[in-house]
């Protein structure tokens, strides 16, 4: 399959969310863009707004927080970079997953039911995971760390069918860690386990619901070193949700690396709004805060600094302006919502902004 083959648009923008049917006659397959030339793996610093073709949309979008921050005061986590599409394809049809890939989309051998769907799609991820990778490639990813001070790498899922507008795939696909020179937490196990992911029956189904064509949906992994050592992990939400159409972030955080989206039975994590200091007069050199909830894992005590919490609005009012500027300026910019995940990391809890995706609401 050529990257030619198909012509699509940019972004789901054009596709709203109540205009896609799941499978109805009359109703085209939303054809994703994708291009499989870039052939090698990418540097951070080459990434940008139009990398999303070639290494998907978390990768793309890393690219730019990475240019932000070298002008800002956030960091974003180093020795990254991103695997492209073209390595995920090469994969597939070098193993028995690409045919039982073509033979399922074709509908060669009718699904007749749930069960046999899963069992389909397992067939396929056992294929993906069972085939040897590319000695090229291995050996270019683990000469690159090798040259870094960091040996814990997160390989993280990023398709053309995520983190877009109208469809965040949020959850849908594989985040591993890999380990440099580790017997078991190899780097080759990390990058199949993100690469079959593509074809869980939760990711296949959400894409047929959204009425996708699975011919165009590919899978690049975006590299960073890993974060054993976080004080405070996070997520953002660029817009007032309480208050529509005024200013305010709200920011859901908690201490280390408990998860904040789907925290233990009984954890309660901080929840505040928090105004940037150029936002309004009222706000201006001052620290002010709505406080929703206090974390349980800290004494009922906000897991952040007042003077920590103010500078994340800040830095999250720069990244906001910036992509109202080159990506969203058909929206209300009180109302845009990028959705970010964050990091205070060791001793000196340095901010680190690891993703930003346009919120869905």
């Amino acid at each position: 399959m050529c990257s030619s083959d198909l012509v699509s648009n940019d972004s789901f923008k054009i596709y709203p969310v109540n205009k896609i049917a799941q499978s109805k006659p009359g109703y085209r397959r939303v054809k994703l863009k994708y291009d499989l030339k870039v052939d090698s793996i990418l540097g951070i610093e080459k990434l940008g707004k139009n990398s999303f073709k070639y290494v998907g949309y978390k990768a793309s979008n890393f690219g730019v927080l990475y240019q932000i921050s070298k002008r800002h005061t956030f960091k974003v986590p180093e020795c990254a970079f991103a695997i492209p599409f073209h390595c995920y394809q090469q994969h597939i049809q070098g193993s028995e997953s690409g045919l039982l890939i073509s033979q399922f989309i074709s509908g060669k051998g009718k699904i007749q039911s749930p069960d046999s769907l899963k069992r389909v799609l397992k067939k396929i991820r056992k294929a993906i995971l069972s085939a040897p990778l590319d000695t090229v490639l291995l050996q270019s990813i683990t000469h690159r760390v090798a040259r870094s001070k960091w040996t814990r790498m997160r390989f993280r899922s990023s398709t053309n069918a995520e983190d877009a507008e109208g469809f965040s795939g949020a959850g849908l696909y594989a985040s591993k860690t890999g380990v440099l020179n580790d017997s078991l937490k190899t780097f080759e196990k990390a990058i199949k386990d993100v690469w079959a992911s593509l074809w869980s029956y939760e990711a296949y189904e959400e894409r047929e619901y959204f009425n996708i064509d699975h011919r165009t949906v590919y899978m690049g992994i975006l590299v960073h070193r890993s974060f054993p050592d976080e004080a405070v992990n996070g997520v953002a939400i660029t817009k007032n949700l309480y208050r529509p159409g005024t200013n305010g972030f709200v920011v859901n955080a908690q201490l280390g690396n408990e998860n904040v989206v789907k925290p233990k039975p009984g954890t309660v994590s901080d929840q505040f709004i928090c105004f940037p200091n150029n936002a309004d007069p009222i706000f201006q050199n001052k620290n002010t805060v709505d406080i929703i909830t206090q974390s349980s894992l800290n004494g009922d005590k906000l897991v952040m600094t007042e003077k920590e919490i103010q500078n994340l609005a800040n830095q999250l009012e720069l990244i906001k302006r910036y992509f109202f500027d080159h990506f969203f300026m058909y929206h209300s910019y009180l109302d845009l919502g990028l959705d970010l995940e964050f990091k205070l990391e060791g001793k000196n809890r340095e901010l680190y902004i690891k993703q930003v995706r346009i919120f869905n609401d």
